[in-house]
């Protein structure tokens, strides 16, 4: 399944050093491979065993673009704008050494991943919340990223996309703070609805032109549901709208009702006066 390969070395285009990208035990990586060349050739992502050996763990043919491709923990997506996105997820230290990613006969880069155990950043964790109330997240970080750029993500299917950074304060709904002196990463969620519930991440990102790399360190399942007695109160309040209108429906019927009794009777009246008087003059006729 897996081939190993001997690269010509001039094809190595991104250097035999590459960038250091930064993963903790248990979280994820995303690594952006970029080049001005790029083509039409299948793209591909493999594990430097030699100096001039790399076991390929993912190729994708030019037909496969815009899609994700995964291979066990392994996912990498060709987005056809001269970047090569790969992901790998649940990291474990078996994961560290040196990785290429690159297009066949034409460029490469690597970059060394090192993987990183550390008790703030120790898999996933989940948070519950109401609906319409407020709810916070809260991560801690490693030292060396005190002064970093953090992140909050959320996961969208395979994409994760950045929801704010710590560049900022505030973003509709969200707001965002970083506490360098506890090391801690806190996302306030203001109204909370059912649609936020979903995986987000904290983490952070580094690199430059060529290789680039988001670090997502802690994983968080936020859940959102109902507040308890909240249904119940909604179904009393639609029970006492529904008896409402009943009422006032009733009510107006009745009115009618009363409306056209009273119509009913008068036009009664009415002939029988009239008949009076024609059964009078009739009578005066007659004498």
């Amino acid at each position: 399944m897996k081939i190993l390969l001997i690269f010509i070395l001039h094809l190595i285009s991104g250097g035999a050093a590459g960038i250091d990208v930064i993963g903790f035990l248990g979280g994820r990586v995303t690594v952006n491979c970029q080049h001005s060349d790029y083509g039409r050739s299948e793209k591909s992502f493999c594990k430097m065993k030699t100096q001039t050996e790399c076991e390929y763990i993912i190729v994708a043919e030019y037909e496969q673009r815009n899609t994700w491709i995964q291979e066990d923990r392994f996912e990498l997506f060709d987005d056809s704008n001269k970047t090569i996105i790969v992901s790998i997820r649940q990291l474990s230290s078996e994961d560290a050494g040196t990785y290429q990613c690159g297009e066949a006969g034409s460029w490469s880069h690597q970059f060394n991943l090192r993987v990183i155990r550390d008790p703030c950043c120790l898999g996933s964790k989940t948070v519950a919340g109401y609906v319409g109330e407020m709810v916070t997240i809260s991560c801690s970080y490693p030292e060396e990223f005190e002064s970093h750029t953090k992140y909050f993500y959320k996961l969208d299917d395979h994409h994760i996309p950045t929801m704010m950074d710590t560049t900022e304060t505030q973003r509709g709904r969200f707001s965002i703070s970083d506490d360098r002196r506890s090391k801690v990463l806190s996302v306030r969620i203001s109204d909370v609805r059912e649609a936020d519930g979903g995986v987000y991440y904290c983490g952070v990102g580094r690199g430059g032109e060529s290789v680039s790399y988001h670090s997502f360190y802690t994983e968080i399942q936020l859940q959102v549901t109902a507040k308890p007695g909240s249904t119940t109160h909604t179904n009393l309040s639609g029970s006492s709208n529904t008896i409402t209108v009943c009422a006032c429906v009733a009510l107006l019927l009745l009115l009618i009702g009363g409306l056209a009794l009273i119509f009913l009777r008068c036009i009664q009246a009415k002939g029988s006066s009239s008949n009076s008087r024609e059964e009078g003059s009739n009578s005066e006729v007659s004498t």
